[in-house]
């Protein structure tokens, strides 16, 4: 992709030809398991990968099509002039909330564009987003890239999303200290210093408690929130003591971008953050309870894969003695992340006031440019 600039599709279709190939030649799979295990872990990127994906650009898009979305991004814009403020703000917090909500390279396009319409160099700003989106990456849109290890280890979800939730707060709390150094300089990052540890702890701490107790959907979402509430409150009794610009940046200009901005009544963001509160509510419920999961899992179907079912067998080191690999195709119509978060949409519908016309042009929208997601 980065030599040829080859389309995403493209290059993950080359990609599995490379590992059909190197299972069937080097390691010497037989052909006909190798085309079976293909062919299963295509039907898990259709199902249930895929619909998270759709489900989850899908809410994005609502908020985008109901003008919710910019509310969200004017009142975050409009907290402070500092450069280094607005980066962990927009970079770091509002970019980990665009991963986490949808992933798929939107905290680069979404929080770098807003970034560069408060005065950022555009090419600057994606690079800043692109060293915040290091802490939030590891759980991606929704919990996808912990669900699909879950799936193709065998490893059960919450346990994987707790080691994982054990190492990546480490990382996430030196990130916004990077962030603002690389911008602003040794000097520079210590007149912040308050601002910085904040959003490190809120962050690093929402996302620990959030990875082991309720699993891989939800780290970074609320991690993103509680970062962004910490942070303006702080900002409410605490200043730094100079503002932060960049050089030949003069103070007018970004006074002015700032009152070009409409001011935003707190009834408007309220209203325009609910569809996201009601997505880690809806998740909670979902997962939280044996008995909700027993109810949705009676609609669950367990599809073996005839001849490749219980043919391989997992060694050493990955298991302690040898274990026939299972490989059935689940088909969790109702108990599936990405059917919680189409109910969050629908419930969404209400809340941000957008018409059922609407609400289903843009599905029918997101089904349409589905294509370019991959």
């Amino acid at each position: 992709m980065a030599i040829k600039k080859m389309k995403g599709y493209l290059a993950g279709l080359l990609t599995v030809a490379v590992a059909v190939l190197e299972a069937i030649v080097v390691y010497h799979m037989p052909v006909h398991l190798a085309l079976e295990a293909t062919v299963l872990g295509g039907l898990q990127g259709l199902w249930p990968i895929g619909w998270i994906v759709v489900t989850a650009v899908f809410l994005y898009e609502l908020t985008v099509a109901s003008g919710k979305f910019q509310v969200i991004s004017d009142s975050i814009a409009s907290i402070t002039e500092d450069r280094r403020l607005q980066a962990l703000l927009i970079a770091f917090s509002f970019g980990a909330f665009l991963e986490g909500t949808a992933g798929y390279g939107t905290p680069v396009a979404i929080a770098g564009g807003l970034l560069a319409g408060l005065g950022f160099n555009p090419f600057y700003a994606a690079g800043l987003c692109l060293i915040a989106n290091t802490a939030p990456v590891a759980f991606g849109g929704v919990g996808i890239p912990i669900l699909t290890s879950a799936q193709v280890t065998g490893i059960d979800t919450l346990s994987l999303s707790q080691m994982v939730g054990r190492q990546v707060p480490f990382l996430s709390l030196f990130v916004p200290f990077w962030l603002v150094f690389i911008m602003s300089g040794w000097k520079r990052t210590l007149e912040v210093f308050p601002a910085i540890l904040v959003s490190g702890l809120s962050f690093a701490g929402t996302q620990y408690l959030t990875a082991n107790f309720l699993g891989p959907e939800l780290p970074d979402v609320t991690s993103a929130i509680v970062s962004m509430v910490s942070l303006v409150l702080l900002l409410k009794f605490w200043q730094p003591k100079t503002i932060f610009r960049f050089k030949g940046e003069k103070k007018q200009e970004s006074v002015d971008r700032d009152e070009r901005k409409p001011k935003q009544r707190l009834g408007q963001i309220v209203q325009a953050w609910s569809p996201f509160v009601l997505l880690v509510l809806v998740i909670c419920i979902w997962g939280g309870s044996e008995r909700i999961k027993a109810f949705l899992n009676q609609a669950t179907l367990l599809l073996p894969i005839p001849g490749l079912d219980q043919m391989i067998a997992q060694v050493k080191p990955i298991v302690t003695q040898a274990t026939p690999y299972g490989a059935v195709y689940k088909f969790d119509g109702l108990a599936a992340t990405g059917t919680a978060i189409l109910v969050t949409c629908v419930l969404s519908k209400f809340l941000i006031g957008i018409s059922w016309k609407k609400w289903g042009a843009t599905f029918g929208l997101t089904i349409k440019s589905s294509h370019s997601l991959w």
